[in-house]
């Protein structure tokens, strides 16, 4: 039996890989993604994107490095021309995400198309959102894709995909 495959978001890897904050919301944010790093991360098939890839590379280079690192743990996805066609098909006017979200709409897109079963992340503005989710995944439907179940760590451990 194959694992199921989760993509992760460049956001579950930011708050991976940051030094604690001090404030007390994120700091707990911060603690679950490393449980969910510990507990479940042997469980599951990781991916990433090229776009994962990218925005972990940018800032700080010792920040970056300790970013990369984790994503060295997971499989990187091949881009496709069908990704790009996906995600300009989310964002408008076609799609509900603004034009500021094309990289979200990447993530998602990537998701949808190699078949992950999951999409971890803390972006709640734009991948995440319940307001956009219906949208977004019947647009996905509609192109012939399965969307991704799409949640934080939070979830996760609240009753969420298999808690």
């Amino acid at each position: 039996m194959t694992q199921a495959i989760v993509y992760l978001e460049t956001s579950f890897i930011s708050y991976l890989a940051a030094r604690l904050s001090p404030n007390a919301r994120v700091q707990q944010d911060q603690l679950t993604t490393h449980r969910w790093w510990q507990e479940q991360r042997p469980r599951f098939d990781l991916v990433v994107s090229s776009a994962v890839y990218n925005e972990c590379a940018r800032g700080d280079s010792s920040m970056a490095a300790r970013r990369l690192a984790y994503v060295a743990a997971a499989s990187l996805l091949d881009p496709h021309p069908s990704i790009s066609t996906l995600g300009d098909s989310l964002i408008v006017p076609a799609g509900p995400l603004p034009s500021k979200a094309a990289v979200d709409a990447e993530h998602v897109s990537y998701a949808a198309f190699y078949g992950c079963d999951y999409l971890l992340t803390w972006n709640v503005r734009h991948i995440a959102n319940p307001e956009l989710r219906r949208t977004v995944d019947t647009i996905i439907r509609s192109q012939g894709y399965e969307p991704a179940v799409i949640c934080t760590p939070a979830l996760w451990f609240a009753g969420g995909p298999l808690a």
